[in-house]
């Protein structure tokens, strides 16, 4: 008899979609020198 595997909650996939997304964002911004904190006046 086998276990069925445990699924993940949709609000864990929704979480963790947010927080790549934001990432991801976050890591262009830096890379193209523009947005938050930049040191170029």
């Amino acid at each position: 008899m086998r276990t069925p595997e445990p699924r993940t909650p949709r609000w864990v996939k929704t979480f963790i979609t947010a927080a790549v997304i934001l990432v991801v964002a976050f890591a262009i911004l830096h890379l193209t020198g523009g947005g938050m904190g930049s040191h170029t006046p």
